[in-house]
């Protein structure tokens, strides 16, 4: 399935755009690659934090009420 893609303008250091024509690089499709590695990251570690964070949570609000109580 072919993706549905976005026209899209960006203003760019004139030496970064440069840089990456001498090396080759099709800035819109090196945009899109960096893009779906960042989301992909930031989903992983989503999840992570939410399994493994998300029963801590819990037990330190649990504990910092039991607190509250006790102090009054």
């Amino acid at each position: 399935m072919r993706m549905k893609k976005k026209p899209l303008n960006l203003l760019v250091d004139v030496e970064l755009v440069k840089k990456a024509r001498e090396h080759g690089l099709v800035i819109s499709k090196f945009l899109e690659n960096k893009l779906q590695e960042y989301f992909s990251f930031i989903d992983a570690v989503s999840k992570v934090k939410v399994s493994e964070v998300g029963s801590e949570r819990f037990e330190l609000s649990t504990s910092a009420m039991s607190r509250r109580r006790h102090n009054h």
